[in-house]
């Protein structure tokens, strides 16, 4: 089989504008993929509001787009507006208030959270503003109300043409996303983590609810990955300099490489390849999974739950990777890791 490709992503801004290097699609694109992409357009004109990603460019690529290159992005995709039908639950598409993030991340001037679609068409561009035009047109008379409708439709159709024009993969803000997802299939190394943490961490939580209640002062349980980055921080340590050095460690560095060689193997159709990686990753899961509770016999980690005027440990064993370099181990490392810690 071919060692591996590059994987490449490209980041919605908004995600950036809105939690910085705390949203949950950052944390995963910065560790979890080679090459980060960012628009420019969007990226330059909120320079001044992302002094928390200060630094990214270390390992982040800035997509230099002049205004001509980001107008024909919107023109090329404006071309099928003539096969947009709106439908009666299009009316209630994105039916939020508007916020400052959503309209810095388009280019718009923010007048109110309960702009509609008409006063952020306004505040569009001229060019962008007709195509704002003909989008509502097309979606007429189930037109999503809502400024953030206009915001969040034409800028993941903007994105859409963007990933499509860069050949890489695409993370979208949740917002985006939420309307989005179902019709965008996604390799992400976030489904093999999430598959662990839904199996494997999981059952440690279900046992701690059984033996010491579901009480509302017990811990929240975060997604794996984020609460890995959290639980790395120090006192007044910057999350850039966390991230980034997750992001430089041998573990991420090989669960990287491991997800690259398996999307080869997915594209290539290398059926044996990726039934082996699956195989081995279920095996895991499912050891990992009965062993939880069992005595220490390796790396262990005590977890403590905190509840008033008790503080209870619990050692739970996660067995250590029997480490070669095939494609499944270089997953499992980095996953063996993330359970220790989290």
């Amino acid at each position: 089989m071919p060692k591996h490709k590059t994987r490449s992503v490209l980041i919605d801004t908004s995600s950036l504008l809105k939690l910085g290097l705390l949203s949950r699609n950052i944390v995963e694109a910065c560790i979890l993929y080679d090459e980060l992409l960012i628009d420019g357009p969007s990226y330059h004109r909120n320079e001044s509001k992302l002094h928390s990603i200060k630094g990214i460019e270390e390992f982040a690529k800035i997509v230099e787009l002049n205004e001509r290159d980001e107008r024909h992005i919107y023109l090329r995709f404006s071309r099928s507006f003539n096969r947009i039908k709106g439908r009666p639950e299009s009316s209630d598409l994105f039916r939020i208030h508007t916020t400052q993030w959503m309209a810095d991340e388009i280019g718009a001037e923010f007048s109110y959270p309960s702009a509609d679609w008409k006063d952020i068409e306004s505040r569009l561009g001229d060019e962008i503003k007709v195509i704002a035009q003909d989008l509502r047109h097309a979606l007429e008379p189930h037109l999503p109300v809502s400024g953030t409708a206009c915001i969040g439709i034409l800028r993941t159709f903007y994105y859409l043409t963007l990933q499509e024009k860069l050949g890489a993969n695409l993370l979208l803000d949740s917002l985006k996303g939420h309307f989005y997802e179902p019709l965008q299939p996604n390799f992400s190394g976030t489904t093999i983590i999430d598959l662990f943490d839904e199996t494997v961490r999981q059952a440690f939580y279900d046992r701690k609810v059984k033996w010491l209640g579901n009480h509302k002062n017990t811990q929240v349980k975060l997604p794996m990955l984020h609460q890995y980055v959290l639980s790395r921080m120090k006192e007044g340590q910057d999350v850039f300099d966390v991230i980034q050095k997750i992001r430089a460690s041998k573990e991420a560095r090989l669960f990287r490489e491991g997800l690259s060689e398996l999307q080869l193997a997915i594209e290539t159709m290398d059926n044996q390849t990726v039934d082996e990686v699956f195989d081995k990753l279920e095996t895991k899961a499912n050891e990992w999974s009965r062993h939880i509770s069992t005595p220490p016999k390796g790396r262990t980690i005590n977890l403590t739950v905190a509840i008033p005027f008790l503080e209870a440990g619990t050692d739970f064993e996660v067995r250590p990777v029997s480490f070669r370099k095939d494609t499944g181990d270089k997953l499992l490392v980095f996953i063996h890791d993330l359970l220790l810690e989290t």
